[in-house]
């Protein structure tokens, strides 16, 4: 019970603050952070053709129990005002059945511009392993007050390198629509090299190469789509299973084709002496739309 509300006390006082749009500094207390470790603690993403502090576009950062599972992350957005803003924030906590690896649940309160909502959603994984089969959000509208429930049910099925996704939607419990999404992929050495898929009404390919080091967002809890370079770049499907910052190793080049458009990028890598990435530089090497790449550089630090 106290550990419950201190977790609302925490996520109210993040709503809060997002309003008088402090300081990430003063409205949490950082974690110790270290380049040599395995645990990712900070996100920072920037846009280098602004100066310091106008270049930070937004900040996640991740909080961690004595298991070394992750417990808290939020996103906070800068946007190249040097201040936190209103556009955009999120604090979400994780939670978890006794010494188990990867979470039942999660609670997230979101801020954007005027409005705010808090998300609980459900996970249910394939016994004994970390491959989710389903998983249902209910969502609920605090700004401006609502007593409508949103409820977003999500069943995943996999057959040997094809998965379909089958979204069902409802408001206050009376089903109202639903969405039937399928991904074929080619995966090598635990990563997805090549994928099709037919998401949100286009047919959308990925072609992907990699590096030999370890991805930082493939351990369990850490992969919440918003802390993905990806969701930036508005390529990939980020909030769907499989994504590409799941995968074993490190992204290096993508190109998607979302017909008429292809997307072209390049990463380039630092890393620590464990082999986790602490800097990545992103390049268009090549996209036709002229999407302009508001993120080209992430900083990742790291806590014991």
């Amino acid at each position: 019970m106290k550990k419950h509300i201190l977790i609302f006390a925490t996520l109210t006082a993040f709503i809060i603050s997002c309003q008088k749009e402090i300081s990430v500094e003063n409205e949490t207390t950082p974690t110790p952070t270290t380049d040599d470790s395995i645990y990712i603690s900070k996100v920072i993403a920037l846009d280098t053709s602004k100066v310091a502090p106008l270049d930070t576009v937004y900040i996640a950062t991740y909080g961690y129990d004595n298991l070394k599972r992750v417990i808290s992350y939020s996103y906070l957005t800068y946007n190249n005002t040097g201040i936190v803003d209103s556009a955009y924030c999120l604090l979400a906590t994780k939670i978890y059945n006794g010494n188990d690896t990867i979470p039942y649940k999660q609670i997230a309160w979101f801020k954007e511009t005027s409005s705010k909502w808090v998300d609980t959603s459900y996970y249910q994984y394939v016994t004994g392993t970390s491959t989710l089969i389903y998983d249902s959000t209910i969502e609920r509208t605090i700004q401006p007050q609502s007593t409508d429930l949103f409820t977003f049910a999500e069943k995943y099925s996999r057959i040997n390198n094809s998965l379909s996704r089958n979204i069902a939607n409802y408001q206050n419990n009376i089903f109202t629509n639903s969405d039937v999404f399928t991904y074929n992929f080619i995966t090598q050495n635990n990563n997805i090299v090549n994928q099709q898929d037919d998401a949100w009404g286009s047919s959308n390919s990925f072609i992907c190469t990699y590096d030999t080091k370890s991805n930082p967002f493939s351990r369990p809890g850490t992969s919440s789509y918003l802390s993905s370079v990806f969701f930036d770049m508005k390529i990939g499907d980020t909030d769907a299973d499989p994504t590409f910052y799941e995968q074993k190793n490190n992204v290096i080049e993508i190109t998607n084709t979302s017909l008429p458009s292809t997307t072209h990028y390049k990463f380039d890598y630092q890393y620590n002496s464990k082999n986790y990435p602490t800097e990545i530089v992103i390049q268009d090497i090549g996209s036709s739309n002229n999407f302009n790449l508001k993120v080209n550089k992430i900083k990742l630090k790291y806590t014991n």
